[in-house]
């Protein structure tokens, strides 16, 4: 196992321990603040503008009578501000908490199998942070073995 995709597993081994703490929302989400519970997938096998396996996240919101049919998003790494990677599997991993404190749960996704630097497959980690609209993809951080102190 390469350093960095020992660092990406920790990461989201924290991430996942602080959202089934007593700290944090139930699991589910709420990525929009409206009070109903939302659900983020990992489809880290889609194939996003004909790349093979660069993996997205399906978000669907609640409403009242439960998910929502309309509405929903599908998030790549590409709608983050990042080039899309074949075979990364953005959202082999997914965890959900309020990691800013702003009151709105964001997401934790998985890249596996992402590149870094010259490092084929290193794997990194995204934190997509939550609004009032929901997961908002201008909104990320990107963690992996080169991001500062890690």
């Amino acid at each position: 196992m390469t350093r960095a995709l020992r660092i990406a597993s920790a990461l989201l081994a924290a991430c996942s321990l602080f959202a089934s703490s007593a700290l944090a929302r139930p699991p589910g989400g709420d990525f929009n603040g409206d009070g109903k519970r939302d659900l983020a997938i990992g489809v880290p096998g889609e194939s996003v503008s004909g790349v093979g396996g660069a993996g997205a996240v399906c978000v669907i919101y609640g409403s009242a009578s439960g998910l929502a049919a309309s509405g929903n998003a599908l998030i790549s790494t590409a709608d983050l501000g990042y080039p899309l990677e074949e075979s990364a599997r953005f959202g082999t991993a997914v965890a959900v908490g309020d990691f800013d404190g702003d009151g709105f749960d964001d997401a934790a996704v998985g890249a596996p199998h992402r590149s870094v630097g010259a490092i084929d497959g290193a794997g990194e980690v995204y934190v997509v942070f939550g609004s009032i609209n929901g997961l908002d993809a201008t909104r990320s951080q990107r963690w992996n073995q080169d991001s500062p102190k890690i």
